[in-house]
């Protein structure tokens, strides 16, 4: 999911070649597999903190994983283990 965000966002905004720059970055990192334990804890999240579908996958898989969230993403402010810095 975070690899879909961030190619979406940077292609957006940058183009396919700088796409593909930042999330060649996420491969030095660990890629976790969607199952079906996650998806129903995504779904919980989302439920309970009002998340979108990739917000409450991104913050359900860091929570399995005991990862900090980075993001400058609003809807994850205030929430534990996320590290939010507001964009500007």
């Amino acid at each position: 999911m975070v690899v879909y965000e961030v190619f979406r966002r940077i292609l957006q905004q940058k183009g396919e070649d700088a796409a593909f720059e930042a999330v060649g970055f996420l491969w030095g990192g660990r890629i976790v597999a969607m199952d079906a334990d996650l998806a129903i804890a995504a779904t919980k999240l989302g439920n309970e903190l009002g998340l979108p579908l990739a917000d409450s996958v991104i913050y359900a898989t860091a929570r399995a994983e005991g990862a900090t969230v980075w993001t400058q993403d609003e809807d994850f402010e205030g929430l534990d283990g996320v590290r939010y810095v507001p964009k500007g």
